[in-house]
């Protein structure tokens, strides 16, 4: 019985077998072109994946060590055990704004040129991309300057908001502008649209930066003066500088590390920079939890050293110091082109090489920096700006001898004592400012500095760097910062010989008095009795 029915149902599938018909034999072309169509979908897979990996190494690189540095920075900077945390966690915020904001701002200086081709954009365009962010930095110290025209102690009570709001607008913005570039590297994404969108979002990151950078400045203002307020301000101009230095090294490092993973038919470029800028701000985030208000702190801005009541003195110091301010921009923006143009086309160097290099040369400001505070920030700010404006004479001089050894030692000298003088030459003026109201008081003239240095100083700095270049390579270079700080040096002699004859007097005075107030108050606290008593007997004798 079971045979018989295995033998019908044999019998069965042989009959729909052949009324099916033979069964084709599959082609080889398509089993080839399916099998490589499998391929391609398994290599792309695999190159997006590995490209992927490029971007994200130099970012989490950058958030590994960045957050900590940053954590440390405001633990050991902002803390106090004299009850003045608020003021300095103020101050810190101060120089790490800036620092943060011109980071972003020359991380595209490697590749701006490389991402404005690629955009079917002239290579000339690119300088466009770079430098729009200060047009937007210059917004949004207008708007602070206004804001501080409408309520002048806008100082006391806006700290944290006008940081996370600059910080908001500064993620939004590096976010945009990333994912715009990635859009366009990966996507095609490009056009008059594409380039108008990533213009935009650097100035909308430019114009979150100016607000923190600009209140910054003007709070530390109203917080301390004399020496303080001088050393405070060569801190900020540290920050910026190093924030100037750090971008093209971030940059380039960048572009190495993600070369460490092997990719197939891909090298990592521009497109590393471009996902790197996304994160830059975000390494202020440690520093809000230490942020304070100075609601209840002392305005002592009005008291500055070395004031005398002739206004037209003062007015005549303030407005050589905004020259000089002007005129120490326009020397430090126009090092930067010419050493970066000098090293890519007089010596042939790569670019990334360059960026390095520029790097490595705007950090030797950090040892002079110490240096200068260690030994010399006790003695009379006229005496160093003196010193420091002669040694950048010194730097001028060494630029002409057109070799690469003298291109570096003339940077090395130039640089780092332009920026440090330029910090007293701001405590100067805020110290001579005219009283509040006046169209030269302590608020205008510290926002009008700001202004003025980045419109001017930094709008032509570089195309006159690019000129002499090209007109008579590193000597004619040479000649124009002689001219520069040549005329810095003769305004200084003039404010300080014969407009404020005083001043040095008045510099050591405060030095001293300083010296002898922190003497008293830590005297008091080893005897037990109250410090704020002492204190304000020194006051008392300052003020006789």
């Amino acid at each position: 019985m079971e045979n018989t029915e295995s033998l019908m149902g044999m019998q069965l599938f042989q009959m729909k077998v052949a009324k099916a018909g033979p069964v084709a034999e599959p082609d080889p072309k398509e089993v080839s072109h399916n099998a490589m169509n499998w391929w391609e979908f398994q290599y792309s897979s695999t190159v997006d994946t590995c490209m992927t990996m490029q971007l994200l190494l130099p970012i989490v690189g950058y958030l590994l060590l960045g957050f900590p540095l940053a954590d440390y920075y405001f633990r050991k900077f902002s803390s106090s055990s004299d009850g003045n945390a608020a003021v300095k966690s103020a101050l810190c915020m101060s120089v790490f704004a800036v620092f943060i904001e011109n980071m972003t701002y020359s991380i595209l200086f490697v590749d701006s040129v490389d991402f404005a081709s690629s955009i079917s954009w002239g290579s000339m365009n690119s300088g466009t991309m770079v430098g729009i962010q200060k047009v937007g930095t210059a917004l949004g110290t207008f708007l602070i300057f206004l804001l501080f025209l409408r309520k002048p102690d806008f100082w006391r009570t806006a700290g944290p908001g006008v940081y996370v709001v600059g910080f908001a607008i500064q993620v939004f913005s590096a976010l945009t502008f990333a994912l715009l570039g990635l859009a366009h590297v990966f996507y095609g994404l490009g056009g008059n649209l594409t380039i108008i969108a990533v213009n935009m979002a650097r100035l909308m990151g430019g114009f979150g930066g100016g607000l923190q950078i600009s209140f910054g400045l003007q709070q530390s203002a109203h917080l301390v003066t004399g020496a303080a307020r001088s050393l405070q301000n060569t801190r900020w101009y540290l920050g910026g500088c190093l924030g100037m230095g750090f971008g093209p090294l971030l940059a380039s490092s960048a572009a190495s590390a993600a070369q460490l993973i092997k990719c197939p038919e891909s090298t990592p470029s521009f497109e590393v920079t471009i996902a790197l800028a996304a994160f830059l701000p975000l390494l202020q985030l440690p520093a809000f939890s230490k942020m304070r208000t100075v609601e209840d702190e002392q305005d002592v801005g009005v008291t500055g050293y070395g004031v005398d009541s002739n206004k037209l003195r003062q007015t005549m110091v303030v407005l050589i110091c905004l020259i000089m301010q002007v005129l120490r921009a326009m020397s430090m923006a126009a090092l930067e082109a010419a050493a970066t143009e000098l090293l890519r086309t007089h010596y042939g160097w790569s670019r990334r090489t360059t960026g390095v290099a520029t790097s490595l040369v705007i950090f030797s400001m950090l040892p002079c920096q110490v240096v200068y505070e260690y030994f010399f920030a006790r003695r009379s700010s006229d005496r160093s700006i003196r010193a420091l404006l002669m040694c950048a004479i010194a730097g001028s001089a060494f630029l002409a001898g057109d070799t690469l050894s003298s291109l570096f030692t003339g940077a090395v000298l130039l640089l780092p004592t332009m920026a440090l003088s330029s910090g007293l030459i701001m405590g100067r003026m805020q110290a001579h400012s005219l009283p509040d109201g006046s169209l030269l008081d302590l608020n205008k003239i510290t926002l009008f500095a700001l202004l003025l240095s980045d419109l001017i100083g930094r709008g032509f700095g570089p195309s006159m760097a690019r000129e002499s270049v090209e007109a008579g390579g590193q000597t004619a270079f040479a000649r124009d910062q002689l001219m520069i700080t040549g005329i810095s040096l003769i305004l200084n002699e003039i404010a300080s010989y014969v407009l404020i004859p005083e001043a040095e007097f008045a510099d050591i005075r405060a030095c001293s008095d300083q010296a002898k107030l922190g003497a008293t108050t830590k005297s008091a606290e080893k005897e037990g009795s109250p410090a704020k008593e002492q204190a304000a007997e020194v006051d008392d004798s300052k003020g006789k």
